[in-house]
């Protein structure tokens, strides 16, 4: 993610023939918010934004329970998808919650 204020910013960036070569890639993206000053703690907020998944709406147990046997019925059962993909390791920010701490709205 690349952010440049200002379009001589853009413009240097844009000179370099790795930059040009990256973003036709999409290697490189522009960060999809706005930040402040490019300080160490700012780059730590916007990883954390870019990195947190947050979870607005949900359906609780039972809803989800009965839009599956709903789905089951229309459409079959539903067949499990495998990957051979491994998982890799992910840090997770400590002010993220679990989907049962967001079901609970205890936090």
């Amino acid at each position: 993610f690349v952010a440049a204020a200002g379009s001589e910013s853009r413009a240097i960036l844009a000179a370099a023939p790795q930059f040009a070569a990256a973003k036709r890639k999409g290697r490189v993206r522009v960060i999809p918010m706005t930040t402040r000053r490019p300080t160490l703690s700012e780059v730590k907020r916007v990883y954390v934004e870019l990195t947190t998944v947050r979870v607005f709406n949900f359906c609780e147990p039972q809803d989800a329970a009965a839009t599956r046997e709903h789905s089951d019925s229309v459409s079959g059962p539903a067949s499990e998808v495998k990957t051979s993909v491994p998982t890799p390791a992910i840090k997770v920010p400590s002010e993220a919650r679990t989907l049962d701490e967001a079901a609970s709205k205890n936090y």
